[in-house]
């Protein structure tokens, strides 16, 4: 299901993408690294901690076909009356592929990545969450596949969708949160 208005992005659409991305890329996960390593991992201990995966082709000049970003963050339930609130969890995010690499196994080698990063040889998390939009389907099958489970909805969402006219609009939508036990240490093997 396409939540744009718009059949596709025009040029000025995908730069204001881009630029927007590129931006919240820069804040999240702080990275300025140019040593060609495809993972970037800011200062701190892992409780602050934040990667972003690249993936690129083999040769020199490779494209870059996906990534994901994971950070320690907090994930506010504010579909529950009680507010429930968890503190400094790993939350997987931007995962993206480009669309000539999809359908390659490119999605499942970022996830299975961002995991062991945040998981208890990496981190030392025995978990990891996502939020992904309800109506996307292709990704809720994909984490499903991988272990992931929803464990609450939240309807006070926000997305960038592109609009008829040529702009960006701000629209709610709804996100399933979704987590999996990482497997790696001995409670988690025998009681999941």
């Amino acid at each position: 299901m396409d939540k744009s208005e718009s059949k596709s992005l025009s040029a000025a659409q995908r730069s204001s993408l881009e630029r927007r991305q590129c931006a919240e890329f820069l804040k999240r996960y702080r990275f300025s690294d140019g040593s060609g390593l495809n993972v970037f991992d800011s200062l701190g201990s892992p409780r602050q901690a934040c990667s972003l995966v690249v993936a690129t082709e083999k040769r020199e000049e490779g494209e870059v076909m996906g990534c994901a970003g994971v950070e320690v963050s907090n994930i506010d339930d504010s579909s529950d009356k009680r507010s429930r609130r968890i503190d400094g969890v790993p939350v997987m995010s931007n995962l993206a592929v480009g669309r000539s690499f999809r359908r390659k196994g490119v999605a499942v080698k970022l996830v299975k990545r961002v995991e062991e990063i945040a998981g208890p040889k990496g981190w030392g998390y025995d978990e990891i969450f996502l939020l992904v939009e309800t109506a996307n389907n292709r990704a809720l099958r994909l984490y499903k596949k991988m272990g992931y489970k929803v464990v609450w909805e939240d309807d006070s969402a926000r997305s960038l969708v592109p609009m008829a006219n040529g702009g960006l609009a701000s629209r709610p939508t709804t996100v399933k949160v979704m987590r999996k036990r990482l497997p790696g240490n001995l409670w988690t093997m025998l009681f999941g």
